[in-house]
């Protein structure tokens, strides 16, 4: 993971505070699933982008203890593997990325 992508600015980290106090749990999965699925025009691997946005925001939860960001990251996490798995059942030629949980056979 590079360095670049790891860091968070003070606006995506206030979005999914903001989104967390709001919605909830649930709502920042729902928010982040359909947005990894619009984003998947312009994007070719949006579920990428949202699992190193989760590990940023489980490096800044290790650094900072807030639970806020644990419950952030894993929900970011959750929602990455949700349309990796997605994407891989619409498009069974999909290269199998190892970092996502994938079925064995």
């Amino acid at each position: 993971m590079s360095l670049l992508r790891a860091q968070l600015n003070d606006n995506i980290i206030e979005k999914y505070s903001k989104l967390l106090k709001n919605k909830g749990v649930d709502g920042i999965y729902r928010h982040v699933v359909a947005i990894g699925i619009i984003n998947s025009v312009n994007v070719q691997n949006p579920e990428i982008e949202i699992l190193d946005t989760a590990e940023a925001f489980f490096s800044l939860y290790r650094r900072t203890g807030e639970n806020a960001y644990f419950e952030i990251a894993r929900t970011l996490r959750k929602a990455a593997h949700k349309i990796y798995r997605e994407f891989l059942r619409i498009n069974s030629n999909k290269e199998i990325n190892m970092r996502f949980l994938n079925v064995v056979r």
